[in-house]
């Protein structure tokens, strides 16, 4: 009878294997990412330049270029070559393999690679996408009577944020609602209008989640989401981008309002630092 249950053990070990196999190779968010750790380790362990730029071409890259994270690889030793090649390597899958995975145009594509991450394209609507109130506000076309504004020299000045400026959060499928109330939280020092035409800054966004599957269930023992978010903060009135983050988590046990206090802390911290200048 142990006999039998080895056995039974054994094949569903190997049901598993070939499981995760066969998946890796139909779902490229399974796909082994290249990092700076694989870099180096590839150098360290003497493969020529040549050898592990081969590699980065052929694979799924979420390369950090910091400045600083790259002065750290030539210090240790990594060959200016393979520097650039990080530098210029797309960031998720390489080009050939989006080919194979999916050969429709972007626009028609149901996931897009965001960050070596894959999210998923909104529904189109009969509402252009670029047609939010936010968006409007930033071109110009809510009419509000105001006489357009006289182009004017920029400066470093525009991209800082002053404290108790106004704000307008523009629709992002209802994770506006999370940002709000993160801002809130971490006291950013803003005033939301609910008016893009009143604000003196607009933040755009979007968010997306990615359900815990059974493989990330059983083998981790988490059933928590991941959560991907970005948003960017544009002056109304000079179009400069102010501020600009992301935020993933891979296990956010408190789904969308993690991403969202994440961003709205740095936020708080962007505008405090502007302070100081």
């Amino acid at each position: 009878m142990r006999y039998t249950h080895h056995i039974c053990f054994a094949l569903c070990l190997v049901f598993a294997f070939f499981t995760i196999s066969a998946a890796q190779d139909s779902d490229p968010n399974l796909i082994a990412r290249l990092t700076n750790k694989e870099i180096l380790r590839m150098i360290k362990g003497g493969l020529t330049p040549q050898v592990v730029i081969a590699k980065i071409k052929t694979s799924r890259c979420t390369f950090d270029t910091d400045p600083s994270e790259l002065t750290e690889l030539k210090f240790r030793g990594v060959p200016i070559e393979v520097i650039q090649a990080m530098i210029q390597a797309p960031y998720g899958m390489p080009a050939n393999a989006k080919e194979r995975v999916d050969a429709k145009p972007e626009s028609q594509r149901e996931y897009s690679n965001v960050g070596g991450v894959n999210i998923k394209n909104p529904v189109e609507t009969s509402k252009a996408k670029d047609s939010t109130r936010g968006h409007l506000a930033l071109d110009g076309k809510l009419d509000n009577g105001a006489s357009p504004n006289e182009e004017s020299k920029l400066t470093p000045a525009d991209t800082l944020i002053p404290a108790n400026s106004t704000v307008f959060v523009d629709e992002m499928e209802g994770f506006e609602h999370y940002l709000m109330a993160a801002m809130r939280k971490k006291n950013v020092p803003l005033i939301v209008v609910a008016d893009p035409m009143k604000a003196d800054f607009i933040i755009f966004g979007n968010a997306d989640s990615k359900r815990a599957g059974w493989a990330k269930m059983l083998f981790l023992g988490s059933g928590y989401s991941g959560e991907m978010a970005s948003m960017t903060m544009v002056n109304r009135k000079t179009k400069v981008v102010v501020f600009s983050d992301s935020s993933y988590r891979y296990n956010a046990y408190r789904g969308k309002r993690s991403t969202a206090e994440k961003l709205a802390k740095y936020l708080a911290k962007k505008i405090k630092g502007d302070q100081k200048l």
